[in-house]
């Protein structure tokens, strides 16, 4: 398996139209009680993931060439906000928003708290990159961009740690989510967490953020067909 600018832009023209189609369907349904559309931050992933496909796919552009270009860089540290700081924390916001419909009684303090921790989490993984020049620009190893992300520690156990707990972040608020979608959303996020673990390695960060990509088209499926499940549920609410 090869990934390219070809698979990135490709990755990016696909998934523009599933987030399109997914924001139409949550704007197009019935009112909620209470005001707000809790469930239009989940819709709108799709097309951030688009947005992260096509940067990289603009680092690849950057990378082949010899030296690289000079945006190569800026676009290698662009993609690792999305993938460090910003999924630890959209990913959690957007699940629980999401579940929180799903199931009202949900207290407020977990759809604040956990994003905000997943935020935190995730600048101190990218501002690394902002002290110095040059260890964002990846270089192209075995097919895939190495982007010499090794997190911030020193120890290889403690970056162990580091990608577990960024895993969890991200992961545990869809299994949380009271949405049988975001379940398998999740189980599909982590079976590729073990296969860019075992295959890409090297490329750990590029590959599991492509993957991701990939399964974010399982957003329109569960938009669609969870949309009924939470009107009735909201509608049984006292007040």
């Amino acid at each position: 398996m090869c990934f390219s600018s070809t698979a990135s832009f490709t990755a990016a023209a696909l998934l523009v139209p599933v987030g399109i189609a997914s924001i139409r369907s949550v704007l197009a349904e019935a009112p909620r009680p209470g005001g707000g559309n809790a469930r239009l931050a989940l819709a709108v992933t799709p097309l951030i993931f688009a947005l992260q496909q096509a940067i990289e796919g603009a680092v690849w552009l950057g990378v082949v060439q010899q030296p690289p270009a000079p945006f190569t860089e800026p676009a290698a540290l662009t993609y690792l906000f999305l993938a460090y700081a910003f999924w630890p924390f959209w990913i959690p916001y957007s699940a629980l928003r999401f579940g929180k419909e799903q199931e009202p009684g949900r207290p407020r303090w977990a759809t604040r708290l956990l994003p905000a921790m997943g935020l935190l989490f995730g600048l101190v993984l990218w501002l690394p990159f902002l002290q110095a020049s040059g260890p964002a620009t990846p270089e192209v190893v075995q097919g895939s961009l190495h982007y010499h992300a090794g997190l911030v520690f020193a120890d290889q156990r403690l970056n162990d740690l580091g990608r577990g707990l960024y895993v969890a972040i991200i992961c545990l608020p869809l299994l949380l989510a009271a949405s049988r979608g975001l379940v398998i959303f999740a189980v599909g996020l982590l079976s590729a967490v073990a296969l860019a673990e075992a295959l890409y390695g090297h490329a750990f960060t590029s590959v599991w953020c492509y993957f991701s990509a990939v399964l974010s088209v399982l957003i329109l499926w569960i938009v669609r067909t969870e949309s009924d499940t939470a009107v009735a549920r909201a509608a049984t609410l006292p007040g």
